[in-house]
């Protein structure tokens, strides 16, 4: 009889299929083996008898009992109970040694073995229930055996260990099999090298490679040397993976080996490197194919051209086609389409078409790919057009047989302002080839046309496709209408929109969006949001698209919940937000006041993987400084600054203004060197700010400097710069300096406004000047750009301060307000002139207006209603 390790050999490697019975058997003469060998002589071969061949009777009958039912029941367990004394541990292992046909059986009599009193199951118990999990594929089973097997103290045998890989492996359960040849190898059990390379391939192919990488170290730890096919299965895997670290640690190790990769091994590593990007890796690996004598296949030359393509670096792809051609190798056609594609992308269409031209001279046979790839080269760029045609003529006279593609491309391609004849020739060619000029082309033609903004050209020929019988679908209408809202014409793209409609057509949701866009822009923001209920009410999907328009209309309307809900309703579908929803949503917030909340919005950005552009950062931080929290819109500055963005001159402007009107003026001037370091000039928003805060503090000299600053850099001086130097000259009482600063602005053509009205009037008010004020408050009267209720705050403050103007300059403050139909305003002023004993000059109708508005003070009512009155009203103004 063989020895236990020959004969375990065979039954792991397959070649005879011995029963656990048997397995018993030669281990209990193995056991006689080592005991004679050891020099143990007592009764050893009584013992032996005993091991090997027990009581027939209780093995047989234990046996019946376990097979009499066909699960584990009382039954099984009471007629076992009754036979417990006669149970030895040798006993249980020949009865797994008869080979059950349940493993719960065999589990649960194994149990209720260890479970009496004074028993321990010996070694072979746990190897023979291991091999009849095994058999009967009860894997699920194992683990919890071995870990019983581990708490009793018990190693497994090595050849069931083997064999437990062996069988965790041909099932495909590639995680177990990997624990076990752990297991195998914390025992110092060495199993073969076709154990360790059939699982690492297994691994491998399954893509678990960090199990793989370990059974490959493992390899390593055992002695063995891995074999080349094992390097280029694992290589492989790794490659598809995009584990390239891991590829050269390989590598190195073949390297180490003294083992040469072939050339497989080399086109794997290219492919891979080239597709992850490393390019210069991946030409160091060809490098090394040539020193190692490999001649380098169509593959290999391909995956070079292709991926060095991919990475702009179009002019070496082409320098290698002619050296290697040179040399004597071809490259097959596909490497020149990617370099001809390549060069298109690149912007370089006369390149592209050298190269298609170089391959033509070489007499080799071109396919319609060829040209296909050649006019994609041609389709972005618009100088080309003519070279395109000379194309097209030449396909026709070498009789290339067009396909659609290629009809589709040139019809994108000559779809633009004066080239209809050749459209409509191509058009014409493509019946001759049987092709009909499908609803698709006139699509793409329109399409084209809207997005280059030729919105009457696109017109036209959806005109000419329905004088033709085609009859337009929801894409060339989507077109149009989107076509006609990038145009800003709303309603031409409306009423092609309630066309749709009124056909019983739907309209797409492409179309619904560019229609709710323009509502929005429009400032129609409830017919915007009676379209977007519609949209609900015929479950049309929305798309962030949508969501983003939708949540700008609703913030531009006020109503910032109902958009902050939309927000809410657009993640729980899974439509993510982007930079425009964001902008959108916080700009709103900011605009209704709930700064905290638009922050909040501003967080969940940050800790997002949302770019984040200006108009995010600004939106924030012009909130915050609205709302005085000047010191965080600083954290947010130095946020962007982290994230590597230039602020602009918009972001400066913001924090600027906001440090100014807490008095914070050095550090609004420090943020002014900071922009002038960074090569950014300050707008007239940013002086604007600077001479209003220095005005304020009366700094005349510096205001004055800032405005010299603006004169050289050809900044214009608008109305905000001027009422920051008269602030400065308020405070310091410049009266007369106050009102030549107000005559210059408007010799400037620079429009005061009741601001700079006011800090003039302030200066005269102090000098107690009455008649200027007078005339002032008749200039304000008589500008039309002034709104009449700033006009009348501003008389109502000069009043409040103890002067009184003129009664012919509040009657002109008078009629401009009733003109405006600011009736309140009207009364009271009138009730204040009454008062000081002026009186007001009005129009009839004036006067019937106020008198039905029912707003005068009983007091007024009374002076209009006297017959005495009466006829003083002449008014200065015409009926």
């Amino acid at each position: 009889m063989r020895h236990e390790g020959e004969m375990l050999h065979f039954i792991s490697r397959g070649k005879r299929t011995f029963s656990a019975h048997e397995i018993y058997q030669i281990r209990a003469v193995n056991v006689l083996f080592a005991e004679f060998s050891s020099g143990r002589r007592i009764d050893i071969l009584q013992k032996a008898h005993d091991r090997a061949v027990p009581s027939l009777e209780h093995v047989e009958k234990m046996h019946t009992i376990l097979t009499s039912q066909s699960c584990w029941g009382p039954p099984i367990e009471e007629a076992l109970n009754a036979m417990s004394s006669h149970v030895r541990p040798f006993y249980v292992s020949h009865v797994l040694a008869h080979e059950l046909s349940d493993a719960d059986i065999a589990i649960r009599f194994f149990q209720w073995a260890q479970r009496l009193p004074g028993y321990r199951h010996e070694p072979e118990a746990y190897d023979l229930l291991i091999l009849t999990l095994i058999r009967l594929k009860s894997f699920h089973a194992l683990s919890d055996v071995l870990s019983n097997m581990k708490q009793e103290g018990f190693d497994i045998n090595r050849h069931t260990a083997v064999l437990l890989i062996r069988s965790f492996s041909h099932e495909r359960m590639w995680k177990e099999a990997l624990d076990a040849l752990i297991l195998v190898r914390s025992l110092g059990i060495k199993p073969e090298l076709s154990t360790f390379t059939d699982l690492l391939d297994g691994l491998a192919k399954e893509h678990l490679l960090d199990e793989a990488l370990h059974c490959y170290r493992e390899v390593q730890k055992a002695g063995y040397q891995v074999k080349l096919h094992n390097f280029k299965t694992l290589i492989n895997h790794l490659g598809k993976n995009g584990r390239l670290d891991n590829i050269q640690d390989l590598v190195r190790d073949m390297d180490k080996m003294g083992m040469y990769p072939d050339k497989m091994i080399y086109n794997i590593c290219i492919c891979s490197f080239g597709k992850g990007g490393q390019l210069s890796i991946a030409w160091e690996f060809f490098d090394r194919m040539q020193k190692q004598g490999l001649d380098p296949d169509a593959v290999t030359l391909s995956n070079l051209v292709e991926f060095s393509c991919r990475m702009n670096e179009a002019d070496r792809a082409w320098k290698f086609i002619q050296e290697m051609e040179a040399k004597g190798y071809t490259f097959p056609i596909s490497a020149y389409n990617s370099l001809i594609l390549a060069y298109g992308e690149m912007k370089k269409p006369e390149d592209a078409w050298s190269v298609f031209y170089c391959l033509r001279g070489k007499g080799r046979q071109l396919g319609i790919e060829s040209f296909n790839f050649l006019l994609m080269a041609m389709k972005p760029n618009t100088v080309t057009t003519s070279l395109v045609w000379d194309l097209f003529q030449l396909m026709k006279e070498e009789r290339v047989q067009m396909n659609l593609l290629t009809y589709n491309l040139l019809t994108e391609i000559f779809t633009k302002p004066g080239w209809l004849q050749e459209l409509q020739e191509i058009h014409r060619s493509m019946l001759r080839d049987g092709y009909n000029c499908s609803v698709i082309n006139y699509n793409i033609a329109i399409n084209h046309l809207c997005k280059e903004g030729q919105i009457d050209e696109a017109i036209s020929l959806f005109q000419d496709m329905k004088t033709k019988g085609y009859c337009p679908d929801s894409h060339t209408l989507s077109s149009l209408i989107w076509g006609f809202c990038r145009s800003e014409r709303f309603d031409d793209a409306y009423e092609i929109f309630v066309q749709v409609r009124a056909a019983g057509e739907n309209p797409s949701l492409i179309a619904y969006s560019s229609i709710l866009s323009g509502l929005s822009k429009s400032g129609k923001f409830n017919e915007a949001e009676a379209l977007y209920k519609e949209m609900l009410d015929k479950g049309i999907c929305m798309d962030r698209v949508a969501f983003n328009t939708m949540i700008d209309c609703l913030g531009k309307a006020g109503k910032v919940g109902r958009a902050f809900q939309l927000f809410k309703s657009m993640q729980c579908i899974g439509c993510v937000p982007d930079k425009v929803t964001y902008t959108s949503l916080i700009v709103a917030l900011n605009q209704a006041g709930r700064i905290s909340e638009a922050y909040e919005v501003f967080e969940c950005l940050k800790q997002g993987n949302c770019e984040m552009d200006d108009a995010v950062f600004n939106s924030v931080m012009d909130g915050l400084c609205k709302s005085g929290d000047v010191d965080q819109a600083l954290d947010v500055l130095k946020v962007m600054l982290n994230m590597g963005r230039n602020p602009g001159v918009v972001t400066y402007s913001t924090l600027i203004n906001g440090l100014g009107k807490q008095g914070r003026v050095m550090e609004a001037f420090s943020l002014v060197g900071q922009m002038s370091r960074e090569g950014l000039n300050p707008n007239v928003v940013v002086y604007g700010s600077l001479t209003n805060f220095l005005g304020m503090l009366g700094r005349l000299n510096e205001v004055y400097g800032l405005l010299q600053d603006m004169i050289m850099k050809d900044v214009p001086l608008n109305v905000y710069v001027f009422n920051g130097l008269l602030k400065a000259l308020r405070k310091l009482g410049q009266v007369s300096e106050s009102q030549q600063v107000l005559r210059i602005m408007q010799e400037m053509g620079c429009k005061p406004n009741t601001i700079t009205y006011k800090l003039v009037i302030d200066c005269l008010i102090t000098a107690r000047d009455n008649k200027n004020i007078s005339l002032m408050v008749e200039e304000m009267g008589a500008a039309a750009h002034l709104p009449p209720s700033d006009v009348y705050h501003v008389v109502k403050d000069i009043i409040g301060k103890g002067s009184i103007p003129t009664a012919l300059a509040l009657n002109k403050v008078l009629v401009k307000i009733m003109k405006a139909g600011q009736l309140s305003d009207a009364c009271d002023l009138l009730q204040k002139m009454l008062a000081n004993s002026i009186t007001p000059i009005l129009s009839s109708s004036m006067v019937r207006i106020l008198l039905d508005a029912k707003r005068l003070h009983p007091s007024v009512l009374n002076y209009f209603t006297s017959s005495k009155t009466l006829h003083k009203f002449q008014g200065l103004t015409s009926n």
